[in-house]
């Protein structure tokens, strides 16, 4: 999948908000997406309870979240309790993404420490106050 220059109104490029499972890959590019959404310039997901979402070997470029406090430029993920298992994000590329905060990735979890580990991602991240 590629998508250029698009500008989204109220919602993501890319949006699952229960019940869904997503699986975006092989060489997917996103490039100059603009949300005037709070969250997730290219990808918003609200993940419950058996949904799924993998997103691998893609680039996520020049998105952004322009909303008031925008987060997430590439991706928002809010994940409930019972599904901080349900997703794997890897081989990503970031570039260039803008938001308020998470300018590439924002993830909303009460379990951050077990939900955030290099083996469901596969790329270096770093956590906002910088410890990793």
């Amino acid at each position: 999948m590629t998508a250029l220059g698009c500008v989204v109104g109220a919602g993501s490029l890319i949006t699952s908000d229960g019940g869904s499972s997503l699986r975006v890959d092989g060489g997917s590019r996103f490039e100059d997406i603009e949300t005037e959404s709070m969250s997730g310039g290219c990808v918003k997901s609200e993940m419950k309870l058996n949904d799924l979402l993998e997103i691998g070997s893609s680039s996520i470029l020049r998105c952004s979240a322009n909303g008031n406090g925008g987060r997430g430029g590439g991706i928002y993920l809010d994940l409930s309790d019972d599904c901080v298992n349900n997703f794997l994000l890897t081989a990503l590329t970031f570039e260039d993404n803008v938001a308020a905060e998470g300018r590439d990735l924002f993830i909303s979890c009460k379990k951050l420490n077990e939900t955030v580990t290099k083996e469901r991602f596969g790329f270096e991240y770093e956590y906002e106050n910088g410890e990793e």
